[in-house]
């Protein structure tokens, strides 16, 4: 919710506040300060009509009340849902993508220490230098890809 309320109206705002705190005995925390605030400036309509149900119907106005228009009015769990949810499905994915790329390298790197180690069981000179050879290239190879 964006305000454009000058500190005089929002001095005055404030004052009908602890006004209402002072006559229903009501704890001035930010969460009711936010549900009166909003009543009190006429920025929201649906906590407004929330509200005036339940005055109409002589309904007693308390902490717990007003802890229940804040999280149905003003900040519904839909919203709250939302905006988690969205963040975190992106943090997810790319995770999820960076995951499958290093999968791609391991197995690369896995493979080829393989075929390496099937060179090597021919034990002669030349294997062992193309063992060594590859074994080198893969590496070097592997840290270009992972920024090492």
């Amino acid at each position: 919710m964006i305000y454009k309320h000058t500190i005089d109206q929002s001095k005055l705002i404030f004052n009908q506040c602890l006004g209402f705190f002072e006559q229903h005995k009501i704890k001035p925390i930010p969460l009711n300060y936010s549900v009166t605030y909003e009543i009190f400036s006429g920025s929201n309509q649906e906590l407004i009509s929330a509200y005036n149900k339940l005055t109409s119907e002589n309904s007693d106005i308390n902490d717990f009340v007003l802890q229940d228009l804040y999280f149905n009015c003003i900040h519904s769990s839909k919203e709250l849902e939302l905006s988690f949810a969205e963040p975190l499905s992106q943090i997810i994915n790319c995770t999820l993508t960076e995951l499958g790329k290093s999968q791609e390298s391991v197995t690369s790197y896995e493979n080829k220490l393989l075929s390496s180690e099937k060179i090597l069981l021919n034990q002669d000179k030349s294997s062992a230098q193309k063992l060594i050879t590859a074994l080198y290239s893969a590496t070097k190879q592997f840290r270009k890809n992972k920024n090492l």
